[in-house]
């Protein structure tokens, strides 16, 4: 049996390292600054819509979602992993200090090199895995038309940086 079909696909990917500054300014007379930095691995699987997917697996994880935010002021800077049917975030808080002084929260940013690829990661690997879906109507076409029992099947997604 051939169902003809586009395939499931990376839509972006990318891995970042940032830096910033947050000021916390509710008490204008004590104001509070945080300095923070961010190492993280994002990535999008786009799908044509001709069929169903479920995600098996995105950058070596099942859907997940383990994020957890530091808290400042009405803020907060998050770090873990989600992941869902189109979406992979991995991020982890290198830098998380918090001062009352401008300069000195100056200081500390300028004082954070930015690399990325940072070399600890994360990394995106390029790799997914999506299992094809049947809906009920369609089962029953495919039963009644074709195959009493349709055959499930996955799809595996690789691909690599571009030079």
């Amino acid at each position: 049996m051939t169902i003809p079909m586009r395939m499931a696909r990376f839509a972006s990917a990318g891995v970042s390292h940032g830096k910033a500054v947050t000021i916390d300014n509710r008490h204008p007379a004590t104001p509070r600054y945080l300095v923070s930095a961010v190492r993280s691995a994002t990535g999008t699987l786009w799908y044509d819509w001709t069929g169903r997917f479920d995600l098996v697996s995105h950058n070596g994880s099942a859907a997940t979602n383990s994020f957890v935010s530091r808290p400042f002021g009405s803020s907060g800077v998050a770090e873990g992993i989600f992941v869902n049917e189109f979406l992979y975030i991995e991020a982890v808080i290198d830098e998380f200090e918090e001062f009352t002084s401008a300069e000195a929260a100056d200081a500390s940013f300028a004082s954070i090199a930015l690399r990325s690829p940072h070399p600890e990661g994360p990394p995106y690997l390029w790799d997914a895995e999506v299992r094809r879906v049947y809906q009920p109507a369609e089962r029953e076409f495919l039963r009644a038309f074709m195959s009493a029992n349709p055959e499930e099947y996955a799809i595996q997604l690789t691909g690599r940086n571009a030079d």
